[in-house]
């Protein structure tokens, strides 16, 4: 088995398979930065004052610590994937070089400063300012700051400001921005069909989950008390804005009750005695016209 390229007290090269975890063993190794290569496998965890990570293929299997940074360059044909959580002092910058492959991420990010692009994550993203770009999150998105999000899946999504760009599409059409909250390009959210789009998600199809898609805009959004029980409400209750279906889904009973009164009038049109079939069909138009002209379609 080959060795690790270059091992000294400030940089830590791996592009074989390393047994174990890469930690320092002295204190001048606290700064040391540690370098992942195509076919690199890390078989344990890793700590370092900073972590970059380039090429095709490069697997780890525990938990890494970047006490500064952590940069994901991803080359063509290339795979890169953690199996567990990240964690980044200050940043975390994910990048893809002429490649439609993502980083796999099967844990939680945990991050000050997230710029991912290309990246699927299976847990959350807790972070103070969260990018994401052509990404998915299979978990939510907690930010202290601000959250940007622009062709990608997401989850629950809360932060200070939140702002959903073109193409987002969000597993539960639920977020909370403290202070901002907008909508802008083509927003959607799932509410049916859900388990054949998870499935897509993992085939690294984000472009084919076109099922049962919901299509959501700045109407959607409230501002209410962040203060639940009225009780505790008062003139200083600080407000928070929300972003949710729940007063469409709510209209929908009067939607159904509507639908079953129309059914009845079609019926005793259709089925009153001692009219001609061509006055209950003239009648049955108008009717039909009427109720289209009211739903505008």
């Amino acid at each position: 088995m080959e060795r690790d390229r270059i091992s000294d007290d400030v940089r830590y090269v791996v592009n074989n398979r390393h047994t174990g975890s890469i930690f320092p063993t002295k204190m001048i190794e606290l700064n040391r930065a540690v370098f992942l290569q195509d076919g690199a496998v890390v078989d344990g965890a890793i700590y370092g004052h900073s972590l970059y990570v380039t090429g095709g293929t490069v697997t780890v299997f525990r938990s890494v610590f970047a006490n500064h940074s952590l940069k994901i360059s991803m080359e063509e044909d290339g795979r890169i994937d953690f199996k567990s959580s990240l964690n980044a002092g200050k940043s975390l910058f994910t990048e893809r070089n002429q490649t439609n492959n993502y980083v796999r991420v099967r844990g939680d990010i945990f991050v000050e400063n997230a710029n991912l692009n290309g990246v699927i994550v299976y847990g959350n993203v807790y972070g103070h300012n969260i990018n994401i770009t052509d990404s998915a999150v299979l978990g939510g998105v907690f930010a202290e700051g601000k959250v940007i999000t622009r062709e990608s899946v997401v989850g629950l999504v809360m932060g200070k400001q939140v702002h959903l760009n073109d193409a987002t599409r969000l597993w539960l059409p639920h977020c909370i921005g403290e202070e901002r909250l907008e909508l802008s390009g083509r927003v959607k959210g799932f509410t049916l069909g859900l388990p054949d789009s998870f499935s897509q998600l993992l085939d690294h199809k984000l472009a084919d989950i076109l099922e049962s898609e919901t299509p959501l805009s700045q109407e959607d959004v409230y501002t209410i008390p962040a203060v639940v029980k009225k009780k505790q409400q008062d003139e200083n209750t600080p407000m928070v804005k929300i972003l949710t279906l729940q007063p469409r889904l709510n209209d929908l009973f009067s939607v159904k009750t509507t639908m079953k009164t129309n059914l009845r009038v079609h019926n005793l049109i259709l089925n009153a005695p001692g009219v001609a079939d061509r006055d209950k069909g003239e009648a049955y138009n108008r009717f039909d016209d009427a109720i289209r002209e009211y739903l505008h379609i």
